[in-house]
């Protein structure tokens, strides 16, 4: 069985975290084998926030950049960290859907071949509970697709980097997120690894995406 190392980039939204590392270890059929909160210089009470949920899981692990770096550099970072051969990169304010990490790492551990999975992912604004879901239609059922049937599965579609479960080889293997991209390069290292060796696709929503002024 793969581990799965989860990395959450944060910046000023500690007021979300204690409740997204709930629905991470306590709330998916299968917890996280390591949980990656980079902190990268907040301006809030995110840090005092993490010392003080940090007894409560084993596998929390922290860390804080000295400046700000950004999204992409932060991620990077954790990532040649990260102990698990799978990884997860989330959103401090978006949150897990049940059922994610075990539907994800089981449908990769029948495909070897494939670079990551994917899902479909549910967008809210203030209220979580009023969601709008948005489907790539990859399939019907659980399935993996070659980089030969990807194109024309998924036409000029974005992969939803919020809902991806990527291999670390894989993720190492493009090279990462190119930080001069901005807001589409989870979206780039994905397509390309995808490209380069297929993808699994769980036709549900795996993950709640928060939707705001500041939103991509």
């Amino acid at each position: 069985m793969s581990s799965i190392t989860v990395i959450i980039p944060n910046y000023n939204h500690g007021k979300y975290l204690p409740r997204l590392l709930e629905r991470i270890f306590l709330e998916q059929e299968l917890a996280p084998n390591e949980v990656l909160v980079v902190d990268d210089c907040s301006t809030d009470n995110s840090w005092e926030i993490l010392q003080g949920e940090q007894p409560k899981w084993d596998r929390l692990k922290l860390m804080r950049n000295q400046r700000n770096i950004g999204v992409s550099r932060t991620c990077n970072q954790a990532a040649e960290q990260a102990s698990g051969d799978l990884l997860v990169f989330r959103s401090a304010d978006d949150f897990e859907l049940p059922g994610y990490y075990r539907g994800a790492s089981d449908l990769l551990e029948r495909h070897p071949e494939a670079a990551l999975c994917c899902g479909d992912i549910d967008y809210f604004g203030n209220d979580e509970t009023l969601r709008q879901t948005e489907r790539l239609h990859l399939s019907d059922s659980p399935v993996y697709l070659t980089p030969q049937e990807l194109p024309s599965k998924l036409g000029s579609q974005p992969l939803y980097g919020h809902a991806v479960m990527i291999r670390k080889q894989a993720f190492v293997d493009t090279g990462g997120f190119d930080e001069t991209l901005c807001h589409l390069t989870d979206w780039f290292c994905f397509l390309v690894s995808a490209l380069r060796s297929g993808l699994c696709y769980l036709p549900q929503p795996v993950v709640a995406a928060r939707l705001n002024h500041k939103s991509f």
